[in-house]
């Protein structure tokens, strides 16, 4: 069977069924902003979910967790959920759970049988040591996933705006969206979703390729004239294989074509940065990594961890 066309490739993008992790801090109350906006927009179904890790205790050399002290601490929790899902207009929220275990298991685990559209979470995580073994809850969710998520960060450029009122209302600002394509089958579906996306709310995509080719210093001119038409030769066809990949789908779109010489990672951050897109629509390759542990590979790890906005990962493959 033939490769099918980016014609075939359209994605329905209505996330219906929103899921939001939260730690009740003040850094994870953004991803509530921007399921507000879901909510707004999509009349999405939005669930809450707070997991309790239990406290590691040292017994000689054994370390085991502490349970809580139960039904308090989950009541507490509970009434915390439900006080923030007041925040959301009546008969938008679902589901309100509070679960002690592993976070990134049971977000995940809560994720499938919800049978989630898009995750929505706040990427702070620890400082210190626990976070440079581990990884931040958020990195863990997106590489074990079974939808897209959507990855906020501190102090980045923020596509959701909210009205300064009783009624908390927020309303989606987004004009522009940058998806890095390679070709692959991942990116062809993370170019649908930006299509989608692009298309229900009025935005421009930019369509980017890096291609990570060496560069030489050799003072052989002549050598260095063959490498300069190869170069050359290169970015042309790429820039056809480009067009072909866009062709029909996004023919009605505003769009912009960049190819640069560079790293992947790195022109990613840049061109985010320099052409102030408002979300980074980046498709994953997960690689298996030891049982129910997947890597998510350099470019969408540096990319979620120094992008100057919002980034939405969608998996080449998703169960």
């Amino acid at each position: 069977m033939s490769a099918p066309t980016p014609a075939q490739e359209v994605v329905n993008f209505l996330p219906k069924n929103l899921l939001v992790p939260t730690d009740f801090s003040a850094e994870s109350h953004k991803a509530l902003n921007y399921a507000r906006a879901f909510v707004e927009r999509f009349a999405s179904a939005v669930h809450l979910v707070h997991i309790v890790e239990p406290m590691p205790v040292v017994a000689g050399i054994e370390v085991a967790p502490m349970p809580l002290e139960y039904p308090k601490e989950l009541g507490t929790f509970e009434r915390k959920l439900a006080e923030l899902a007041k925040e959301f207009s009546p008969g938008s929220v679902g589901r309100t759970i509070v679960r002690e275990g592993s976070p990134v298991d049971d977000i995940v685990s809560v994720a499938k049988e919800l049978r989630t559209d898009l995750i929505i979470i706040s990427s702070h995580g620890h400082s210190g040591i626990r976070h440079v073994l581990f990884g931040s809850t958020a990195e863990g969710v997106v590489r074990r996933a079974p939808c897209p998520v959507l990855v906020l960060r501190p102090q980045e450029r923020e596509f959701v705006e909210t009205a300064k009122t009783t009624e908390k209302r927020a309303t989606f600002s987004l004009k522009t969206i940058l998806v890095p394509i390679d070709f692959s089958e991942g990116s062809r579906r993370a170019l649908g979703y930006a299509i989608a996306f692009a298309r229900q709310l009025g935005a421009k995509l930019i369509c980017l390729h890096v291609l990570e080719v060496m560069t030489y210093t050799d003072p052989d001119t002549t050598l260095a004239a063959q490498i300069q038409m190869l170069r050359k030769s290169l970015f042309e066809t790429t820039e056809r294989t480009l067009e072909g990949f866009l062709k029909e789908q996004s023919a009605q779109l505003p769009r912009e074509n960049i190819l640069t010489f560079s790293s992947a990672p790195r022109e990613i951050i840049q061109i985010a940065e320099d052409r102030r897109a408002d979300v980074i629509l980046l498709a994953a390759h997960g690689q298996q990594a030891g049982p129910g542990r997947f890597l998510l590979g350099s470019t969408a790890e540096r990319v979620l961890r120094h992008a100057p906005c919002p980034v939405l990962i969608v998996k080449e493959s998703e169960s």
